[in-house]
């Protein structure tokens, strides 16, 4: 028979979640990954002792005198009994069936705030930017992919390439603020470029999971737009300087 049951379950590291200790309940709920140290103590002296899971598989623990301890290491929803054998080759009769329930590590979100989605680059070849990250328990990296989809100059690219912006990982929700320059991809006028946003949580047991934005398009505008932006510009400026003048007369 058990005299004493005791478990240390320890969550993956970047979940940065606590310790837990549980006496003489054998059922567990934590996440994939989670390392889940066992002792336990019989009324007899024992000659082996085991984790027996209804999947068929069993894990031993190693065995001294009436003691046994072992260390196991979740890798998904089970349900598992204790079965002890004494020097004679009994074993503990009708074993309590425990439960083994992973929590979900969820898929982080991203959301575009402010961005100018389908637009014209400016003049000094920035795009300001603003993200919503979140996570359950942290990130890993937030990335722009981007690549020239349009060109009448040079060929086009196939494949994205990758810009990262900085972020403190080890926050579960994020407002991030970014200022893309551009002027490095030497683009010309009418060149587009086609980019999206992803972000990566901190999973490192299961692999980063990841979300992605939908995709955006940056054409850079002609010379003759650019003139005519800033014709329409001076005029603007110049119509509200009379007003100004109207007002002080």
């Amino acid at each position: 028979i058990i005299k004493t049951f005791d478990l240390t379950i320890t969550p993956p590291a970047y979940s940065r979640l606590p310790q837990i200790q549980q006496k003489d309940n054998g059922n567990i709920t934590s996440l994939t990954g989670s390392y889940v140290d066992i002792n336990l103590s019989s009324t007899k002296e024992l000659k082996s002792a085991k984790l027996q899971f209804a999947d068929t598989t069993y894990f031993d623990l190693s065995v001294n005198r009436n003691e046994a301890k072992g260390k196991y290491r979740i890798k998904g929803d089970n349900n598992y009994q204790v079965i002890l054998t004494d020097l004679n080759g009994n074993t503990n009769q009708s074993p309590i069936t425990y439960s083994i329930k992973t929590l979900p590590d969820a898929y982080p979100t991203i959301d575009v705030i402010k961005l100018n989605e389908n637009g014209n680059l400016a003049n000094d070849n920035r795009v300001p930017i603003l993200l919503k990250i979140t996570d359950d328990y942290g990130f890993t990296k937030l990335l722009i992919n981007y690549r020239l989809s349009a060109s009448k100059y040079t060929k086009v690219q196939d494949e994205f390439s990758k810009i990262e912006i900085p972020i403190n990982k080890n926050e579960k929700e994020s407002d991030v603020n970014y200022i893309w320059n551009l002027t490095k991809l030497n683009l010309a006028s009418n060149d587009v470029v086609t980019y999206y946003f992803e972000v990566f949580d901190n999973d490192n047991v299961s692999g980063p999971k990841s979300a992605k934005t939908s995709t955006f398009n940056l054409r850079v505008p002609s010379l003759d737009e650019i003139l005519t932006r800033a014709d329409d510009t001076h005029q603007e400026a110049v119509e509200d300087l009379k007003e100004t003048l109207k007002e002080v007369q």
